[in-house]
């Protein structure tokens, strides 16, 4: 029994070790030689299917009842391409192998080259991409009493996208568009002529911000431009609202039709101040700048200052201010006579001026102010003025207390200057000789109060000679005689004469 056990293991076994292996199964490849079945020890070989690339083992050999090798076939691509300049790629192309990318040019844009390009198997394209070239339209030509324009911002001319403007002579009026474009086929569009206006012209038919204009019949439609300010005049209920030719009047219903330009007024903002300029200082057509120059500043001209259609009546050079001029002197030494109290002379005015007594000028040309600009008056004086030496100005560029023109002012100084210790010299001198001063009267004081003193003291008296003889006040006894008498009275005559 146990052999028999073992004998039908051991021939399983042996059934299992020669079984054949399966048809292999790799996705998007294919294998050689193709059998139903594969004997141990066979192999085959894969080929990855058009547009996929190998990565692995391409040959595989079968052991036992399995494959034996790994391989993945992975799908290849061509480079992406970028849109042609003026032109798009169609659709969303994959860019797989064996498909095609086509080209389209945008309007006004002819295609040269092919329009279809092939994604190879090694991946390039079989061609070079194509480019669009713009289209070109014939010469304009004229037009009967037109005059043409074409701007050509891009250096080409009657190009797609290219505008010609016409405009009609005197008496002629535009029977269509101002503005003709070259369009995307190569032709014009419908060209406007210039027929003779029966109403004749009315104000505004060319004015400066009109965008387009057109004629149909007796009607005059009228579009002003938008990124210029302007002020729209006729049909004033609605800003489509056309004018029209009548023809009972022969007249326009709307003598003034137009669009016209406010004015940019550009200015000195630090000197001129203006009052009724919108934030970006544009002026409305037919208004009268309000205007004024700040203190110390008068106007160059005195004439009204109108917007008319974008232009100024007055040339810009001619609107502004000339500033005073700031007169900087040294009142000690220079005298005027037309300054205002806080010594400006006015523009285009010769200052009336002299120096002091004993001081002479150092111009003799006249000292006119311009627009703020003027030579200072200076004076050299003599040595008897002020210090006793020789004083002379110098002029030195300061900025104006203004602020706004920068004139020079002058400043003065001798020319010998005392230096510090004169002064210092000075005043002690002074102190010493008041001191000197208050001694002498003092002294004179003092003696003359002396004198009042000996003055009213009583004099010894002389009394006549004593029957005995002698003075009884000195204790003499002795017989006064007349010779003692006379010396006495000399020698008080001394003593009143010393006093003196």
């Amino acid at each position: 029994m146990d052999l028999m056990v073992a004998f039908a293991f051991h021939c399983a076994c042996l059934a299992l070790a020669l079984a054949d292996c399966p048809p292999p199964a790799v996705q998007n490849a294919a294998f050689t030689p193709v059998q139903s079945s594969y004997t141990d020890g066979a192999n085959v070989t894969f080929t990855c299917n058009t547009g996929y690339g190998l990565q692995g083992s391409r040959i595989h050999y079968c052991r036992g009842s399995s494959w034996e090798g790994s391989l993945t076939c992975y799908e290849q691509f061509c480079e992406t391409m970028n849109n042609p300049r003026n032109g798009i790629i169609v659709g969303n192309p994959s860019y797989k192998i064996g498909t095609y990318i086509t080209f389209q040019c945008n309007t006004g844009y002819t295609l040269k080259g092919n329009s279809q390009l092939l994604c190879r198997v090694d991946l390039k394209f079989d061609r070079n991409p194509p480019t669009c070239d713009v289209n070109m339209c014939p010469d304009f030509g004229a037009i009967d009493h037109a005059r043409i324009f074409q701007a050509t911002d891009g250096g080409i001319e009657n190009d797609y996208g290219s505008v010609v403007k016409v405009t009609c002579e005197d008496s002629y009026v535009l029977d269509g568009h101002v503005s003709v474009f070259c369009q995307g086929d190569g032709t014009w569009g419908p060209k406007p002529t210039c027929k003779p206006l029966d109403c004749g012209r009315f104000d505004g038919m060319n004015s400066s911000c009109v965008k387009d204009f057109v004629l149909l019949g007796t009607l005059y439609y009228m579009e002003c431009k938008s990124d210029v300010p302007n002020t729209r005049i006729g049909a004033p209920d609605s800003t489509s609202s056309p004018n029209e030719c009548e023809e009972r009047s022969r007249k326009w219903m709307y003598s003034q039709f137009g669009c016209f330009c406010h004015c940019k007024v550009m200015y000195n903002k630090n000197i001129v101040k203006t009052e009724n300029l919108d934030p970006n200082d544009y002026l409305p057509h037919n208004t009268d700048l309000k205007w004024s120059c700040k203190e110390g500043c008068t106007k160059k001209q005195n004439n009204a200052l109108r917007c008319m259609d974008g232009q100024m009546e007055l040339p810009s050079s001619q609107f502004g201010c000339f500033c005073h001029c700031k007169v900087m002197y040294n009142k000690n030494i220079v005298k005027t006579e037309n300054l205002d109290p806080n010594d400006y002379l006015p523009h285009n005015t010769d200052l009336k001026w002299s120096c002091k007594e004993g001081c002479t000028k150092n111009q003799t040309n006249a000292l006119r102010c311009m627009d703020g600009q003027m030579e200072l008056p200076s004076c050299t004086c003599d040595a008897n003025v002020h210090t006793g030496e020789p004083y002379t100005t110098d002029i030195t560029t300061k900025s104006s207390p203004t602020g706004q023109t920068g004139e020079p002012y002058t400043t003065y100084r001798p020319t010998n200057p005392c230096p510090g210790f004169c002064i210092i010299a000075t005043i002690i001198g002074a102190v010493v000789l008041a001191v000197v001063a208050l001694i002498v009267i003092y002294m004179y004081k003092k003696k003359k109060w002396c004198f009042v003193q000996n003055m009213e003291a009583p004099l010894p008296m002389i009394e006549p000679p004593h029957e005995k003889g002698g003075n009884p006040f000195n204790g003499n006894t002795s017989k006064p005689n007349d010779d003692n008498n006379m010396k006495h009275i000399e020698e008080m005559d001394k003593l009143l004469s010393d006093n003196k």
